[in-house]
């Protein structure tokens, strides 16, 4: 479903305002005090552990061998590998970024694939082969830095810092894979790190795709009095916030895994038709975010309270190029505000910027209704090569 833009009042976007209701606010301040001891004395017990205490039952060949299990069903052929990239950031030596390839007709514009937070390049693997088409075109899948296999380097103390950092390691990265030009397709952070790169480096965007983004709007009470956040929510997540945010998972230590399969049984669910152990998804879901918190640390320097960015993305998306196409791609049953992609369309009137609704779908679009989303990256990638094949026809 696509979302036209007008001319609309906030509250035609958002809906009417809505207040959360409130009745045990004793109760829920206790509760709210409860989890923030807990998570404390888990994280203390994490960092004081012995050295020779596991106390994370991870590592590195557990790592790799739940990425395998994510894509030993795809049917194209890729390549794997770890990309050496100059440094980014304070720390020394160079970094790694864990990289996918399909390679596909050179004459076709690729498509590079930026998870989101807590995730790695495995949970694409409902998409890989749609999207490559059999070979028609090249599809780049990687960790972003910090996540995944990557490495887990030192980011920044200051977020405008922690958001160049990122951007710059996408940019090393793709001068190591001589990529000229590409479509970049983020979800959630990586949406934001997509669309932060569109500003750096515009001549090498063909097209933005991003799904469910993180970090457009700003913080605003006029924002905040359309979102359904109860006192004791705020309250949570105020004491939390110092915290990286998946921190109580490694604090559980041998729980970990189980706390993975206990409360998100709804990632695995959506792989079950093709991943049919219905271990390997928690597994994967649960190494990744394991091991050494790097590119969690950053985004939580980038993150204000509630999960606002300290730097939106929303008014610096009239800097984007003007010839830089935009779709944004939502799902129908997301928590993520569309109104923030509204109202991108609406502040490039001169530009192509389309907001598409997924009906059916949640904030994870690409595996919720996998068939629909790549159906619509595929539409896109394929206007994007007319569009170009047309332009080296007119020079």
């Amino acid at each position: 479903m696509r979302i036209e833009c007008a001319d609309k009042s906030l509250s035609s976007i958002y809906g009417a305002p809505r207040h959360s209701d409130d009745n045990h606010p004793y109760l829920e301040a206790l509760l709210a005090l409860f989890i923030w001891g807990l998570n404390l004395a888990l994280s203390l017990i994490y960092y004081l552990k012995p050295r020779w205490i596991q106390w994370c039952p991870t590592s590195e060949t557990q790592l790799a061998k739940a990425e395998s299990r994510m894509l030993c069903h795809l049917k194209s052929e890729f390549q794997l590998s770890f990309i050496t990239i100059d440094n980014c950031t304070a720390a020394r030596g160079t970094h790694e970024i864990r990289t996918l390839v399909i390679h596909g007709n050179s004459q076709a514009t690729p498509l590079v694939l930026l998870h989101g937070f807590g995730s790695g390049l495995g949970m694409w693997a409902l998409n890989l082969d749609e999207l490559s088409q059999g070979g028609k075109r090249s599809v780049y899948a990687i960790d972003i830095l910090g996540f995944g296999r990557s490495s887990r380097t030192k980011f920044a103390h200051e977020a405008a810092e922690v958001e160049n950092q990122f951007v710059r390691s996408v940019e090393k990265w793709r001068q190591q894979m001589n990529i000229r030009k590409a479509i970049f397709v983020g979800h959630a952070l990586g949406g934001f790190i997509a669309a932060s790169y569109s500003l750096r480096f515009p001549e090498r965007v063909s097209h933005l795709i991003l799904v469910d983004p993180w970090g457009l709007p700003e913080k605003s009470a006029h924002t905040e009095r359309y979102l359904v956040i109860p006192a004791w929510a705020k309250l949570v997540v105020n004491l939390l916030h110092p915290f990286n945010p998946l921190g109580v998972l490694r604090a559980a230590g041998p729980l970990g895994p189980h706390l993975v399969m206990k409360f998100r049984p709804d990632l695995r669910k959506k792989f079950d038709h093709v991943i049919k152990d219905r271990r390997y998804v928690p597994q994967y879901i649960y190494h990744i975010n394991a091991q050494n918190p790097s590119g969690e640390a950053g985004f939580r320097c980038m993150m204000n309270s509630l999960g606002w960015a300290r730097h939106p993305m929303l008014k610096r998306m009239t800097q984007v190029r003007p010839s830089i196409s935009i779709t944004f791609v939502y799902g129908s049953r997301s928590w993520v505000d569309k109104g923030p992609g509204v109202r991108v369309k609406h502040i490039r009137p001169h530009s192509n910027t389309e907001v598409e609704v997924v009906e059916g779908a949640g904030h994870h679009v690409y595996a919720d209704k996998p068939d629909e989303f790549n159906k619509l990256v595929n539409a896109v990638a394929e206007q994007v090569d007319q569009k170009q094949a047309s332009e080296a026809l007119n020079e």
